[in-house]
C-alpha cells in the first residue's frame, strides 16, 4: 500500500495529494481527488488528536464483504457491506506486487504507468458496496465498483436468489453510469424499481450505452429512472439530443418507463418509493 501511495505521489506531485489536483496531468480528476483525500484524512485525524476531539474508532482492518455482520442502526435501518470481496483485493495486491517488479519508479515513464494502473484499477476494484435496508425497503449503493465484482459480493453474502438475481427498491448505478463498469446481464440480475444515475455529462457519464443496456435488460417492466441533473443541464459536449431521443423511442414503444430529474432550483433529488407508473 505504501509503494502504491508513493508511486502516486511521484506521479501527480505532493501538492496534488495535499488537495490541489489541478496539476494531476497523468491521472484522472476523480482518481486525483481520491488520492488527495488520503492526506486530507490523515491531516484531519492528526488535528483532531491535537485539539482533543473524539474521533470514530477504526473499523478493525479493511472494509470488505463479510468483514462485519449487518450493522443495525435502529428504527429498522441497517447496513451490510457486500463489496469489495477480500479475495478480489488480495488478487489486486498480487497484481500490484508483480507490477512493482516490472516498473522503474525512478523514471517518468515508470511513474506514469504506475499512476495509470492506480487510476484504472485500484479505485474501482476496491470501491465499497453497501446494501441498505430500512424496514421492508432496500437500496444498493455501488460506488465505482464493477458489475461483476458487485455480483460476486452479493453471491458471497448469500443475497442472490436461487436464480442468481436480486431485486431492490433503489439501485445507484455504478460509476456515474459508465458503460465500462456494467453489462446488460448486470441489469438482468440486479433489478430495481428506481435507478439513480449521477453525473452531469463529465467524461461522458452517464453513458447512453448504459441506458441501452438497462432498456434491453428490463424489457417492458415498469421502473423509474432518476437523473441527478436535468439532461438540458448536462455539459455542452454531451450528446443530449441522442439521450432524449432514446428515452422518447422507449416510451413510444410502449415501455412503462418514468424519468425524473431534480425540481428546478433544487440542489437535491427526491426519490419517492411510493411513486407508481402514471403512463405516457
Amino acid at each position: 500500500a505504501n509503494s502504491l501511495f508513493e508511486a502516486s505521489v511521484a506521479s501527480v506531485g505532493a501538492a496534488s495529494l495535499a488537495g490541489d489536483i489541478r496539476s494531476s496531468a497523468r491521472m484522472s480528476r476523480d482518481a486525483g481527488m481520491v488520492m488527495a483525500s488520503v492526506r486530507q484524512g490523515r491531516t484531519l485525524r492528526d488535528d483532531a488528536r491535537v485539539i482533543g476531539l473524539e474521533i470514530n474508532e477504526p473499523g478493525g482492518g479493511l472494509v470488505t464483504a463479510g468483514s462485519a455482520a449487518v450493522v443495525e442502526l435502529g428504527d429498522g435501518l441497517s447496513f451490510q457491506v457486500v463489496g469489495p470481496v477480500r479475495s478480489r483485493l488480495e488478487e489486486l495486491q498480487g497484481e500490484w506486487d508483480r507490477k512493482l517488479t516490472e516498473l522503474d519508479l525512478a523514471t517518468d515513464a515508470g511513474r506514469a504507468e504506475a499512476a495509470a494502473y492506480v487510476d484504472k484499477s485500484v479505485y474501482n476494484l476496491a470501491s465499497i458496496v453497501v446494501l441498505v435496508k430500512a424496514e421492508n425497503k432496500t437500496m444498493l449503493l455501488t460506488g465505482d465498483a464493477r458489475g461483476d465484482d458487485i455480483l460476486a459480493g452479493l453471491d458471497e453474502a448469500e443475497l442472490l436468489d436461487a436464480n442468481g438475481h436480486l431485486h431492490v427498491d433503489i439501485l445507484k448505478v455504478p460509476h456515474h453510469g459508465s458503460d465500462r463498469n456494467v453489462e446488460t446481464d448486470f441489469f438482468r440480475r440486479i433489478t430495481a424499481d428506481h435507478y439513480i444515475f449521477s453525473g452531469d455529462g463529465k467524461h461522458g457519464n452517464p453513458e447512453p450505452a448504459t441506458f441501452e443496456m438497462l432498456f434491453t435488460a428490463r424489457g417492458h417492466d415498469p421502473y423509474h429512472i432518476h437523473l441527478t441533473y436535468a439532461v438540458d443541464n448536462f455539459l455542452d459536449d454531451y450528446p443530449k439530443a441522442q439521450l432524449k431521443q432514446m428515452f422518447e423511442a422507449e416510451r413510444a414503444s410502449g415501455k412503462p418507463i418514468e424519468m425524473r430529474t431534480p425540481v428546478v432550483g433544487s440542489k437535491s433529488l427526491m426519490v419517492n418509493l411510493a411513486d407508481a407508473y402514471t403512463g405516457p
